[in-house]
């Protein structure tokens, strides 16, 4: 299925959905209610989009893939050894990608503008499998990394890990 980021900002100077909107993203209010749970503390959660899902904003990490679950996944869809170890090896390039496409810069500015006005953005990265709104989010953990830290590492969010911008 696709991507979804949600995120909820503190303390900005900036109107969130307006710095999103400004360049390019949808922002709208969190469908997920597990993500919107989470993210309570902080202001309206949003889903961040680009034609409909988030995937085109997604850096992934170099250890990113979870090839079990997506082995898991192909298995059920009756595919044999052979095409399912081909879609993993294709899975895992696609995965190591270093350079970020022009929409991840794209995220990445709006946090910056976010962030570097004195905000504090959290993320959260899920794939779903369903539908956005009742899937069953399971969260990993929280981190915390600076502004500058996430830009060099060009906005790559782990996913289902609740991850704090400052």
């Amino acid at each position: 299925m696709c991507h979804l980021i949600t995120v909820a900002v503190s303390g900005a100077t900036r109107d969130p959905v307006d710095a999103f909107r400004t360049v390019g993203l949808g922002a709208a209010p969190a469908v997920n209610a597990r993500l919107r749970d989470a993210l309570r503390a902080e202001t309206t959660p949003l889903d961040i989009t680009q034609g409909g899902c988030s995937c085109a904003l997604i850096q992934h990490s170099r250890s990113g893939l979870d090839e079990d679950r997506a082995r898991r996944r192909y298995l059920s869809k009756g595919w044999s050894q052979g095409k399912i170890e081909r879609a993993i090896e294709d899975k895992r390039k696609s995965w190591e990608v270093e350079r970020p496409g022009f929409a991840v810069s794209l995220f990445c500015q709006a946090v910056e503008s976010i962030v570097g006005n004195g905000g504090r953005l959290i993320a959260v990265s899920h794939y779903y499998e369903g539908s956005y709104k009742d899937e069953a989010v399971s969260l990993r953990g929280n981190t915390t990394v600076s502004l500058r830290e996430f830009l060099s590492q060009s906005g790559a969010l782990p996913e289902d890990t609740v991850v704090t911008i400052v």
